[in-house]
């Protein structure tokens, strides 16, 4: 009997849940992200240090602005966690800037006004020749 009403309960949670299609999922989690990002702008403009780590953390990483709006909080708030805060923003900023340039050289290289190659229009124009 008590298989049976164990079964039941999950069969009624399953009707009153159903799965969430991706998609749906999908825009309900950028939803989530603007809001945490929305209160993060909002805690960081008011000064409010908890309100602004919780709502990064809800945002997962933060882009490295706002990474230093939180550490400039920290700062302003005397609060001890500036250092090790500092210290992963400094970190971060660094393996960003190198993927940045190697992403550029990499792109600089293979587009048609790459340093080493000739670009075609000037290679196909006459030489000048003076009257």
């Amino acid at each position: 009997m008590l298989e049976l009403r164990q079964s039941s309960v999950c069969a009624l949670n399953e009707f009153a849940n159903p799965p969430v299609p991706s998609i749906v999922a999908e825009w309900i989690s950028d939803d989530v992200a603007e809001e945490a990002h929305a209160r993060f702008q909002r805690a960081i403009q008011r000064g409010h240090l908890l309100a602004a780590e919780t709502a990064a953390r809800e945002l997962g990483t933060p882009s490295l602005s706002d990474a230093c709006s939180l550490c400039r909080l920290y700062e302003h708030d005397r609060d001890p966690c500036l250092e090790r805060a500092m210290r992963r923003w400094i970190s971060r900023m660094r393996r960003e800037c190198a993927l940045r340039a190697q992403a550029g050289w990499a792109s600089a290289r293979s587009s048609r006004l790459a340093p080493n190659r000739v670009p075609p229009a000037s290679a196909e124009r006459a030489p000048h020749r003076p009257r």
